[in-house]
Order: structure tokens, then C-alpha cells, then sequence
């Protein structure tokens, strides 16, 4: 997956349950490290990603994980990753 990430310079769309918190935070962990911004689609992974976050299973900027929406189309496709459930 981090190869995958890394490689790619296109827009990525991830689908994965939101129950498996440890392939999401897998996803997220390396799409910040490949310097991309991480988009939640779906109304459980937001709040499972939230959780992990007040848990401190998820240490990242606050900036680096945001809810879809407007902001996305102002966003170069090779900084964006989409996960969504």
C-alpha cells in the first residue's frame, strides 16, 4: 500500500470497512507521509477516524485529515486521498 501511494500521482479514491481501524490508520499514516491530505467519505468513517484520533491511535496535523467536500476541487490530484467506506 505505501508503494502504492507513494508511486502514484494521481488522485486516489481507497474504499476499506470502517470497523478496520488498522488498515485506516495504515492509509492515513502513509498517505501523510507521501504528503497528501486524507479526505473521510462516510458518516461511520468519520467517526471511527475521529475516535482513533481522541484515543491517540492517530497522531497526525489536524489539517492532514478533513471531511469531503468543497475544498477537495482546489486540491492538486496527487495530494489527495480518499477514503471512504
Amino acid at each position: 500500500m505505501d508503494r502504492i501511494i507513494k508511486e502514484n500521482q494521481n488522485r486516489m479514491i481507497v474504499a476499506t470497512f470502517a470497523s478496520n481501524v488498522g488498515r485506516i490508520i495504515q492509509l492515513i499514516n502513509s498517505a501523510i507521509r507521501h504528503d497528501r491530505i486524507v479526505f473521510l467519505s462516510g458518516r461511520s468513517m468519520v467517526n471511527n477516524v475521529e475516535i482513533c484520533q481522541q484515543l491517540g491511535y492517530i497522531n497526525v496535523p489536524k489539517s492532514a485529515i478533513r471531511k469531503l467536500g468543497d475544498d477537495i476541487e482546489s486540491m492538486p490530484d496527487h495530494k489527495v486521498l480518499i477514503l471512504c467506506t
